[in-house]
């Protein structure tokens, strides 16, 4: 059996812990004073109160159960810098609850200072509060989640900045996001939230993330087999080279009834930026892919317009991991895959799903309509031969429909002169495109079909242009 780690032996110390401790165990409620009372408890020392439980300045002394701290209504307090400089904002280090009560914490601090560090088998709750103008040079610009809980009700992130997790950055941790919003964050590694490590989860219920920007996972990152799920949710208008909303490798994702729109590689000075950025809507790299009851639209990159997938393979530095799609009751539209340099149009793949080497899934009771692309408009599958090696891919389509499309003059982004009868001169397969000797497609009580709009072929499967 593998050593615990801290986050688990916290969970298995608070099981036993609430079958010793009386019942009875008092919690403390620590009220923050608003900057510039007279003899104030301020927001650092009721937090080192709630930790310790002892008086700390004028705040009074939390107690061994978990303690709540309420700000007064619609405050700013600023982490500026001249308290507690050399301290990453508010540390946590007990169970704690923040009422922000429409409050907002914010950095006025010249230097790197993100707001709150969450420690080692800490579990910290806040309500209603917004976080924003943080910045750091590691992990988690608003949050940095280590080892321990975090739950965020009815709150904001917004222009944040860090190396990776622009808004939340959590490693081996538990991330639950409702009713929360996520915006205009950014960082190399997911622009909104980053999660890593195998027992990291984030769970992100009726919340909305936009406009955040990153390398990779312009609104979340989750890496080495940490899971997300992802319900009644929103991304949009997020950016980033490859999974313009997410970027997900080895662990689990799940999108269930979520709307995916209007996401990829966002560009000043013409599309020439887009040409190496794969899945506009959601990059997946190993691991399961489950889209349920969920809308992608209007999504762009260079590969994979709405989702990129492949498995990783057997010579990879990384282990082998295959990768695994279940598409089921949802509506890929007006997705866009392109490459564009030198003054042309070159190959681009997979409007609404581009599915590579190692890869197997099934589509059901869904629909691709009016995606684009110069090789499958809609789904773009193609497996690569290795030696010794099966990079099979494997679709089943069951009980859907799959539309191709030649026009584009639909899509809001690309509407300059010449851009629709440049773009899709020499279109393969306009509904589907099939290729490699490992490429298997199935189809039942499914209809392929182009667009009314164009006589383009439906299917091309097996050849080369």
């Amino acid at each position: 059996m593998p050593p615990l780690n801290q986050f688990q032996k916290s969970c298995i110390a608070l099981a036993v812990g609430h079958a010793l401790v009386p019942s009875n165990l008092q919690a403390a409620t620590i009220n923050v004073d608003a900057p510039g009372s007279v003899d104030p408890c301020t927001l650092y020392d009721a937090v080192d109160a709630a930790n310790t439980n002892a008086v700390v300045g004028f705040c009074e002394s939390g107690d061994p159960g978990p303690d709540t701290i309420q700000l007064p209504a619609d405050t700013t307090f600023f982490l500026d810098g001249s308290v507690n400089a050399n301290i990453d904002g508010l540390l946590i280090t007990s169970e704690i609850t923040i009422q922000g009560n429409d409050s907002i914490i914010a950095n006025d601090y010249l230097g790197d200072k993100r707001l709150i560090d969450v420690l080692p088998g800490a579990n910290l709750t806040i309500n209603n509060l917004a976080l924003t103008g943080a910045s750091h040079t590691s992990g988690g610009g608003a949050i940095r989640v280590d080892d321990a809980v975090l739950t965020m009700n009815n709150s904001s992130l917004s222009n944040n900045d860090a190396e990776y997790g622009g808004g939340i950055g959590g490693e081996d941790s538990s991330i639950t996001l409702n009713y929360t919003n996520v915006f205009g964050n950014s960082a190399f590694l997911g622009g909104g939230i980053f999660v890593g490590g195998e027992y990291s989860t984030l769970t992100m219920y009726r919340s909305n993330c936009g406009e955040n920007i990153a390398a990779f996972g312009g609104a979340i990152s989750s890496k080495y087999e940490a899971s997300a799920d992802i319900s009644q949710s929103r991304l949009k208008y997020n950016s980033a080279f490859w999974g313009g909303a997410i970027n997900s490798k080895y662990g689990e994702l799940s999108v269930e009834s979520s709307r995916i729109s209007l996401n990829g590689l966002f560009f000043d000075d013409g599309p020439e930026g887009a040409t190496s950025a794969l899945g506009g809507g959601i990059f997946k790299m190993g691991g399961d892919l489950s889209i349920n009851d969920s809308e992608l639209s209007y999504n762009f990159s260079g590969f994979g317009g709405a989702v990129f997938l492949t498995g990783i393979p057997a010579d990879s530095p990384s282990p082998s991991i295959d990768a695994t799609l279940t598409v089921n009751k949802s509506t890929f539209s007006g997705n866009v895959a392109f490459k564009y340099y030198d003054g042309d149009f070159k190959y681009s793949a997979g409007g609404g799903l581009a599915a590579l080497k190692y890869t197997s899934g099934s589509i059901t009771n869904s629909t691709f309509g009016s995606n684009f692309a110069k090789y499958g408009g809609a789904i773009f599958a193609e497996s690569e031969s290795e030696v010794n090696v099966s990079a099979e891919v494997e679709l089943t389509i069951t009980n859907s429909t799959i539309l191709g499309d030649q026009s584009v003059k639909y899509f809001p982004y690309f509407d300059g002169p010449g851009f629709v009868s440049t773009f899709f001169s020499g279109t393969f397969g306009s509904a589907m495109y099939a290729t490699g000797s490992d490429t298997t497609v199935t189809l039942s009580n499914s209809v392929v079909s182009s667009s009314p709009r164009t006589k383009a072929q439906e299917l091309f499967a097996g050849g080369e242009d």
